[in-house]
């Protein structure tokens, strides 16, 4: 294996700067990530919700139903 020393400090800076962009997009990546798990989190809950509502609905049908 041979190792390359990079005298240039242009070199250098345009190796930084690819890895601070690739750092970046990974932290945009991960943000991006959470972001639709947060909202797939709520959604899941508010779908919860309605069929809690359903349910709720179903039984003061079947209790009116039953007063007649």
């Amino acid at each position: 294996m041979q190792l390359v020393l990079m005298c240039d400090p242009l070199q250098w800076s345009k190796q930084g700067r690819a890895i601070m962009e690739e750092a970046e997009l990974l932290k945009e990546r991960l943000q991006a990530i959470t972001d639709k798990r947060r909202i797939q989190e709520d959604i899941a809950k508010k779908r919860r919700r309605i069929e809690e509502e359903k349910l709720k609905l179903q039984y003061i049908k079947v209790l009116q139903v039953g007063k007649c």
